[in-house]
């Protein structure tokens, strides 16, 4: 007996969801590109189940922070959390930065990043993912999902990843 089972899996949007005032009026620059559809289509043998995690390419989303000449030397921050619009919560969904980008120039040199490294559990609360000083182009993101089970019912799943940048 062969059980057709369809799970389709979205991390559709990535929003910017709040920047301070000065900010958005001074010169720091705050960029999110890329999504994640992924669609598990499996033809299981009875007593079979899912592998259970799949994770997504390396840079799957690139986040960048820059700034204009002139104010170079800037420190921010990454908080990420989820949003889920249908979403089960036996699900787990993880993120990672795997690598640090690309200087962005405009003044802001070299510039330094650290944490995120591990993958790292996105919850409805915000949290801390990783910082930087001065400007970074094409930071690459990897997500991750865990529990995939038959258990889940077949269905489609998404949940928006919001990522708020801020400068300290």
């Amino acid at each position: 007996m062969i059980i057709y089972r369809y799970a389709y899996f979205v991390l559709a949007q990535f929003l910017l969801l709040f920047l301070p005032t000065d900010v958005l009026i001074g010169q720091v620059s705050f960029n999110v590109n890329g999504s994640w559809n992924y669609t598990i289509s499996s033809n299981l043998e009875a007593g079979s189940d899912f592998v259970g995690t799949y994770t997504s390419d390396v840079a799957q989303a690139y986040i960048s922070a820059t700034t204009s000449k002139g104010k170079g030397n800037f420190n921010w921050n990454i908080s990420v959390h989820k949003e889920d619009i249908n979403w089960d919560a036996t699900m787990r969904i993880y993120a990672r930065r795997t690598g640090s980008g690309a200087s962005a120039g405009n003044g802001s040199g070299g510039g330094l990043i650290q944490g995120g490294t591990n993958f790292q559990e996105l919850t409805n609360g915000m949290n801390y993912f990783f910082d930087g000083k001065k400007g970074r182009l094409d930071i690459p993101i990897q997500y991750q999902i865990e529990n995939v089970s038959v258990l889940v019912p077949a269905g489609n799943y998404s949940t928006t990843i919001v990522f708020t940048m801020t400068e300290e």
